[in-house]
């Protein structure tokens, strides 16, 4: 209508466009309701996907954390056979230390028997000298020292005669 804010519409246009609302509208509806329904179930299977992961890393976590504490009771465990070894290594050491000395003292003993049976030889030899030769210089029968001295000052000794390979069993 001219002159005012009146409009003239086509009813049955109007309706025509009602009709297409009523069925377009429900179509729209129910893409929103399925899109919204997609949705939530994408948010269910990302909570259900995040809470396996968390879960997961728990596990490991824990398999980590068993490991670790495995690692260490094996650690504590090694540091303890190490350091039995080592005690039982010490001990050892000592034993054959006492026995290298028990077994030294009697080779000193020995050695000592057998450097005296020498020298009671050497003077039994030079004493029959002395009686074979009667008269005779001191100085043709060398003195036999009583006293053992350093090797450099020992004085060389020669085989007597007829005693290679006797033993002289008066001691």
């Amino acid at each position: 209508m001219p002159m005012t804010n009146a409009r003239m519409i086509d009813e049955k246009e109007v309706l025509d466009i009602i009709d297409q609302l009523r069925t377009t509208i429900p179509e729209e509806v129910r893409a929103a309701k399925q899109i919204q329904q997609q949705r939530d179930r994408v948010m269910a299977q990302g909570k259900e996907e995040a809470n396996r992961m968390v879960e997961l890393a728990r596990q490991q976590v824990e398999v980590l954390v068993t490991q670790n504490e495995v690692s260490r009771a094996a650690e504590g465990r090694a540091q303890t056979i190490i350091e039995r070894a080592q005690r039982e290594a010490a001990d050892i050491r000592r034993g054959a230390d006492g026995y290298a000395e028990q077994v030294l003292k009697v080779l000193d003993e020995r050695v000592a028997h057998a450097h005296h049976q020498i020298r009671s030889g050497l003077i039994e030899l030079s004493n029959r000298r002395g009686e074979a030769a009667p008269g005779s210089d001191e100085e043709a029968a060398p003195a036999v020292p009583t006293e053992p001295q350093p090797k450099s000052q020992a004085p060389e000794m020669q085989p007597v005669a007829g005693t290679a390979g006797k033993n002289d069993s008066r001691t």
